[in-house]
């Protein structure tokens, strides 16, 4: 497989990865990506209880929606 300029970009983007800010690294990533990272009861930790309990309802409801995906599948 041929080594390409994109190849080349991440190469050197991964070396120097943390000599970027947070926001720098951050960018471009939506909340969801961000908290697909992080397990529930992680991000939990340093939520508010009115916040907690609106992530555990997309959390639950985003799970169910990929099961009946895959149900959805199999038939």
């Amino acid at each position: 497989m041929p080594y390409t300029v994109q190849d080349y970009l991440r190469e050197v983007t991964l070396e120097h990865l943390d000599t970027l800010t947070l926001e720098e690294r951050m960018k471009g990533l939506t909340v969801e990506e961000l908290l697909q990272s992080v397990s529930l009861e992680a991000a939990m930790r340093y939520l508010c209880p009115e916040h907690a309990e609106e992530l555990i309802k997309i959390y639950y409801s985003q799970k169910w929606q990929k099961k009946e995906q895959n149900n959805g599948k199999k038939e």
